[in-house]
């Protein structure tokens, strides 16, 4: 059987990135490096998703509480400066009370099913 030498690296140009990646494929580590490069990656975008998740669970808090600020306000104030209709409370207390039970069952749910 009769063995094939292993080329050896000699740059003529320069071209750092195209040296760096003949010297790699020399050396057998351009699938290593594909493996690494893809991990890095997928990395990035779970970083990506999670900063953007983070800004949407930021912004519904500071709603939340803002609604719940104003409402308290306006039951706490005396009625000649309410500034509120009772259609207007109904659906405060409505967004309020259901994001109270879905935090609730949330709970429920991670305590007993994870």
């Amino acid at each position: 059987m009769k063995t094939i030498p292993t080329p050896q690296f000699n740059p003529t140009s320069d071209d750092k990135s195209a040296a760096k990646e003949a010297e790699s494929f020399a050396n057998a580590d351009l699938d290593k490096t594909a493996k690494i490069n893809d991990h890095n990656r997928k990395e990035r975008f779970k970083n990506h998703l999670g900063t953007a998740a983070l800004i949407i669970f930021w912004i519904i808090v500071t709603s939340l509480s803002m609604m719940a600020l104003i409402l308290v306000y306006h039951l706490i104030t005396p009625e000649k400066i309410h500034f509120l209709v009772n259609s207007q409370i109904d659906k405060l207390q409505t967004i309020l009370f259901s994001a109270a039970i879905i935090k609730i069952g949330q709970g429920y749910i991670a305590k007993y099913f994870h």
